[in-house]
C-alpha cells in the first residue's frame, strides 16, 4: 500500500480471498503491464479503485468475434491489442483485478 501497487482491500483479505489473488493465470510481467497501463493512462486511471477495477476490461478490450489473436499467446497485452469474445473478457478482467490485489477467478460457461 505504501508503494501504491495494490489496492487497499488486499491488506485485509482472509486466506481464501488471498488464494484467489495469487493463484491467477497471468504471469508477473503481465501483472506489471496491467498495473502500468491502467494507472498511466489518464482515461483508465479512474479504474484504479477497488469498486471500479473490474470495469476497466470494457475500456481495454474490444469485442472481436472469431480468433483475433490467432496463434499468439493469450497474454493480457495481446487480449488488449487484439480483443476477443466472452472468455477473453473474463480472463482479462480476472488478470487486471488480480494485478491490483482484488480476488477474481475466470469461470467458463458450461
Amino acid at each position: 500500500s505504501d508503494q501504491g501497487i495494490l489496492l487497499e482491500p488486499f491488506y485485509n483479505l482472509n486466506t481464501f480471498e488471498m488464494r484467489e489473488v495469487v493463484h491467477g493465470n497471468a504471469q508477473d510481467d503481465e501483472l506489471v503491464w496491467a498495473r502500468k497501463n491502467v494507472t498511466d493512462d489518464p482515461k483508465l486511471k479512474k479504474f484504479a479503485d477497488p469498486e471500479k477495477i473490474g470495469k476497466a476490461v470494457f475500456s481495454m478490450v474490444k469485442y472481436t468475434p472469431g480468433k483475433p489473436m490467432g496463434d499468439k499467446p493469450p497474454t493480457l497485452e495481446n487480449m488488449h491489442i487484439y480483443g476477443g469474445v466472452c472468455g477473453t473478457f473474463c480472463k482479462f478482467g480476472a488478470g487486471v483485478t488480480e494485478a491490483f490485489g482484488i480476488p477474481a477467478s475466470p469461470i467458463g460457461q458450461p
